[in-house]
Formats: structure tokens, sequence, C-alpha cells
């Protein structure tokens, strides 16, 4: 098998003396070699309905001879490889002289996606304004990406964020509904009964954290989950 990244010299060295002695009409084209690179790698991305994508497979040395295959070339996702951003998709034949060679190429899917519309310090509390829409090659985000405006407003950044940098999720996170020493609503619920209490966030929450606080009343502390501005609902 032959290695990357110079498997396409190496495998071409090693093979002069065999393709040397092969007719023209016997080498294989090293654009069917591209050709089903390609093929393969827009197989793992059907149906794309939202985004469009471009791939790009390195041009093959024309100097390379390699025994044209009697069989459909077979295609593979080289080890440590993804089916975006730069990749190496394998390309192998077993008759009637079997060899393999490895073809770099890149893979972009372009969409809409959200960007700070200006430089947003960190803690920022997003609105409309503080973002726009822009087309960028998601394989090069790392992180992720949002597209949705209503998923981050009233959403906090974590960090300073520069102008046209694309948000991921990453970066945010939901303002505290309850604050550590406020005194909150305990809401219990089973059935159709429903029971409400005082009692004292032991820490600083957001919508879907749990917390601890103490039920003023028993002087208990219990676990609960924080659903609205100073409100938990706490286990009956």
């Amino acid at each position: 098998m032959v290695s990357h990244p110079i498997a396409r010299f190496l495998l071409a060295a090693c093979l002069v003396g065999t393709a040397g002695a092969a007719s023209a009409g016997a080498i294989q084209a090293p654009d069917t070699i591209r050709a089903a690179a390609g093929a393969f790698l827009r197989a793992r991305h059907p149906g794309m309905k939202h985004g469009t994508l471009q791939i790009r497979v390195t041009a093959l040395d024309p100097r390379l001879r390699l025994p044209r295959c009697s069989e459909p070339l077979r295609t593979f996702l080289s080890p440590g490889s993804r089916t975006l951003g730069n990749t190496t998709v394998g390309v192998r034949c077993r008759a009637p002289r079997p060899w393999t060679i490895y073809v770099p190429a890149h893979v972009s899917i372009y969409r809409k996606v959200l960007v700070a519309a200006r430089p947003l310090p960190r803690g920022t509390r997003l609105s409309a304004a503080d973002v726009r829409m822009t087309r960028k090659d998601v394989g090069n985000l790392a992180y992720g990406y949002l597209s949705d405006p209503a998923a981050v407003r009233g959403k906090l950044l974590r960090r300073l964020v520069p102008a046209g940098m694309a948000l991921d999720p990453e970066m945010l996170e939901s303002p505290p509904l309850v604050k550590r020493g406020q005194q909150v609503i305990l809401l219990a619920e089973t059935g159709g009964l429903r029971v409400r209490m005082t009692g004292l966030a032991l820490a600083t929450g957001a919508a879907g954290d749990s917390i601890k606080v103490r039920n003023l009343s028993s002087r208990r502390i219990v676990e609960g989950v924080v659903i609205r501005v100073g409100v938990v609902r706490v286990p009956l």
C-alpha cells in the first residue's frame, strides 16, 4: 500500500519499470482516478437542500502510469480523514495488477451562517442588530455554526467576537434566570396537585440548569430545575 502525502509520486516512481512495458491503451487514465474520488465524496453528501457543495480533487501527475483496471475502481476514505475540508480518498484496483493510490481533495459546503455584525465584547446580550447572515464554507468552521437568528437572541457571549466571525454554540450561554442568594418560588407538581413554596437559591442558574435551593419553611435543601425567572421546579 502506498502512503500519503507523497503517495502519487512514490507510486509513480515504483511503477516506472512495470508501466513502461505496457502499451498506452493499458494505462489507467489519471482523470478516471480523480473522477472516482470525486464521485465518492459527492455520494457522502446526498440530497443536500441547504447549501452548495464544492469538491476540488487534486490533479494527478500526468506521467503517472498505472495498469488499467479490468473492474470498477474501489474507493474509500483514508484513515483519519473526514468528508469536509481537506481530505484524502483511497482509490484501489484489484485486477489485473493490484494498486492503490491516495488522492488529496478538498470538500466545501457553502451555507448562510450567522456572523458578528460588529466587534462584540464579552458579555454582550445578543440582539438582531448584533448579527447578520453571510455565506461561508462550513467545512472550515471547526466548532460548528449557527443559522437561526432567533436561537441566539438574548444569549450572552462568553468571549469577544470580531466583526465577521461566525458564531458557534460554544461562544454562547443563556443568561441567568436565578442568582445565588435570591429568594425564589419553589414549584412542585404531581398529578393535578400544585404546591408553591418560598425558597432561597444556593447557586446561579439559567433555564434548564439544576441548582440547589433551600426550602425556607422546612429548611431542607433540595435540588430543582430553573424554569423561568425566579422559579425553580422541585420534587414534591
